[in-house]
């Protein structure tokens, strides 16, 4: 299924390509013997072989391929296995391990550390098995700490809390802030009295939302534990969301008290399905629908799979013309709406000419819309509609001096477009047509009169254009009020001296 989100993540990780390109130094975390802070670029691969810290510069994004830290029991290692230094961007590829150090005490640290009011950005097509020790969450904060905000947009991400701890927020006695999850494969497994995905008890936690994606909150402990939302004798919280676009969010709770989801506002979409059965909640799309895209000639493009509701979405098409025609994809037929049945949906086009793809003179048609530059003579037969897209064209003596404009022969043009418009006005244009060798000079306020009445013969009442194009063919707009009465009016545009 293509999806609005899927379309973001998708363009996410073509920005975190580019990023990487930038620097892409490869750091060997083997050959490691002191601190390292990993730059912007850098690709860490390979398994740390001292108790080192590792860690992300602020603004960084880092490519993870294949890393695996160990982290250990050390008083003198008082660190995550990767600590964020501010706001980072992991990707990830390959098989990725990563566990934190355990100073002693209380002060067991997360996997990877999210330092507070920063905000951790996953994703990638690899793996990542981050986990915490003694009271560190796996992804998160660390004991009686405040973690910044987590933000999971794809990959397989397994995340397992120490004791007392979640497995994606905050640590034992901690707080954290808001979590989201876009897409991906996630598993996520809190400990004692605390959230595999949220909070932990005695702390607070931000908001909660799953856009999309296959997720799995499992709460551990004895008595009590929530799968996604608040610890136990939890703080404050905010709100927890699940989005229509996920593919399935199932929770397992332990404990005997607890909530599978709570602890905040719980809102989940209605066209999700939920259930409960034993110590399991599932929730996951209740309907879905085929959407069939075709061809603006009736082709068949493809099928998608949309979640009932869902609002179905589709790469935008391309289409060649007959130059200097162009065509320019513009949008779907009938217009794009949440997913209520199996709907087909036909791609239209916009023909726009292009002056600047002209190799020679050039006679436009009547309902072109034409746009560019160019130095060719461009005739606007009369009596046609023509839509003038900052079109620009150049005089015949090539860029030297061109005499004052010149109108066709009697100086007048019919009107060629009558539009009625909002609140009963109406709408008329008109087009001038001007010798070759005056095209691309201005005309003066003066050259154009228009007027209006009730017949043919009385048609003296002058009008003021409220909109006029001053070079190439000149084109005149007038808005009017419509006659109390009158069947029909009678329109004539003048031009010239």
């Amino acid at each position: 299924m293509t999806t609005p989100i899927k379309k973001l993540m998708l363009a996410m990780a073509a920005t975190f390509a580019l990023c990487l390109s930038a620097k892409a130094d490869t750091i060997d975390l083997s050959l490691l013997t002191d601190n390292y802070s990993a730059q912007h670029g850098d690709m860490l691969t390979g398994t740390l072989g001292e108790n080192v810290m590792v860690s992300i510069a602020d603004g960084a994004t880092v490519l993870l391929q294949n890393v695996k830290i160990e982290g250990v029991y050390d008083s003198e290692c008082p660190w995550a296995g990767i600590t964020c230094e501010g706001d980072a961007c992991l990707v990830i590829e390959g098989a990725n391990y990563v566990k934190g150090f355990d100073a002693g005490g209380d002060w067991g640290y997360p996997g990877v550390s999210v330092p507070e009011g920063k905000t951790l950005t996953i994703s990638g097509t690899g793996e990542l098995e981050a986990c915490g020790q003694a009271h560190g969450a796996g992804i998160g904060g660390r004991y009686g700490a405040t973690c910044g905000n987590i933000v999971i947009d794809s990959g397989t991400i397994t995340a397992k809390a120490g004791d007392y701890a979640a497995g994606i927020g905050a640590g034992h006695s901690g707080h954290c802030g808001d979590i989201t999850i876009n897409g991906g494969v996630v598993a996520a497994y809190g400990r004692e009295n605390s959230a595999a995905i949220g909070g932990v008890v005695w702390g607070n936690c931000g908001d909660i939302t799953i856009n999309g994606g296959d997720v799995y909150a499992c709460a551990y402990g004895d008595d009590c534990g929530t799968g996604i939302g608040s610890g136990y004798y939890g703080g404050t919280w905010g709100a927890i969301t699940i989005g229509e676009n996920i593919t399935k969010v199932v929770v397992d709770k332990k404990g005997t008290t607890g909530w599978h989801i709570g602890g905040g506002k719980v809102t989940i979409a209605p066209n999700l399905k939920d259930t409960t059965s034993g110590n399991t909640r599932t929730i996951e799309p209740d309907i879905k629908w085929d959407i069939t895209w075709l061809s603006d000639e009736g082709e068949f493009i493809d099928v998608t799979t949309v979640n009932g509701g869902a609002l179905p979405w589709y790469a935008d098409q391309e289409k060649s013309g007959e130059p200097p025609y162009q065509y320019v994809f513009a949008g779907w037929s009938p217009a794009l709406e949440a997913a209520v049945s199996n709907t087909t949906y036909t791609a239209t086009f916009k023909k726009v000419a292009d002056m600047s793809l002209l190799e020679g003179d050039w006679e436009a048609k009547d309902g072109d819309e034409i746009k560019g530059e160019t130095t060719y003579k461009v005739t606007i037969p009369g009596g046609a509609t023509v839509t003038v897209n900052g079109v620009k064209v150049a005089g015949a003596g090539g860029g030297a001096e061109v005499p004052p404009p010149q109108f066709a022969e009697g100086g007048a043009s019919e009107v060629v477009k009558f539009a009625k418009g909002e609140g009963g006005k109406w709408t008329i244009t008109a087009f001038a047509e001007m010798s070759n060798e005056s095209r691309g000079t201005d005309v003066t306020e003066g050259m154009i009169r228009v007027y209006r009445g009730d017949e043919v013969d009385d048609v003296t009442t002058p009008v003021t254009p409220n909109e006029m194009t001053k070079k190439s063919a000149v084109k005149v707009e007038m808005t009017i009020e419509a006659p109390g009465d009158a069947e029909q009016q009678f329109f004539r545009v003048d031009f010239g001296e």
